[in-house]
């Protein structure tokens, strides 16, 4: 079972290198067997179809970087700035190789209910971990209680805009200096406090208040 897994793994991390290198049209099953040591009909017995390859590296790379924040969930339990860059930089290390992927992914989904669901499924996953850590901070009192669902999301929201937008950028995309950024601003909101969401008729109350 070991050296099926061990294949398998070799496998996948050669497809994310190789994805990281060359892009999602320099991305086949012949140049990843290759680099990973193995012939194409060995990559064929673990993954039938490129697709399947392609997606089972996206769940394995949010898999890794899921076991990564657990097992570290954090650098700095009094600093939130630097607690939130050392989230900011799992995320990147573990997303910046597959971006090309995730891009191409999404704007296929809008014609693919598989890649939909997919998709979806990633986007639920990812936040949790931190919006659990969050809430950790806010139960110390360390920044007010919230709703750190949403905060999660626009988190990595803005983390994967930063990714893409490398694309077309000119200069490198320098990942330290992004995590520190979005960190810093984060970090300043959770500290003012975020809130929870106010009730669906808080606006109606506010509008017949001030009439």
């Amino acid at each position: 079972m070991g050296g099926v897994e061990d294949t398998e793994e070799r496998i996948l991390n050669a497809c994310k290198q190789l994805c990281r290198k060359n892009g999602p049209r320099g991305l086949t099953t012949r140049a990843v067997a290759a680099t990973a040591g193995v012939n194409e009909v060995t990559l064929f017995r673990h993954f039938p179809t490129k697709a399947y390859l392609v997606r089972s590296m996206v769940t394995h790379t949010v898999s890794r970087m899921r076991e990564t924040m657990l097992a570290e969930p954090g650098r700095d339990a009094t600093d939130l700035t630097a607690d939130l860059t050392h989230w900011a930089s799992v995320y990147l290390d573990h997303v910046m190789p597959i971006a090309d992927m995730v891009l191409v992914g999404l704007a296929e989904a809008r014609w693919d209910k598989d890649l939909q669901t997919f998709y979806g499924e990633f986007a639920r996953q990812v936040p949790g971990p931190l919006a659990s850590h969050l809430e950790g901070w806010a139960q110390r009192g360390e920044i007010p209680a919230g709703n750190f669902g949403p905060v999660a999301r626009a988190f990595y929201g803005v983390l994967l805009m930063e990714m893409f937008a490398a694309h077309v950028r000119p200069e490198p995309l320098e990942l330290r200096a992004v995590a520190n950024g979005v960190a810093a601003l984060f970090a300043a909101a959770l500290h003012r406090g975020i809130g929870p969401p106010p009730p669906p008729d808080q606006d109606v109350r506010i509008k017949q208040t001030e009439e």
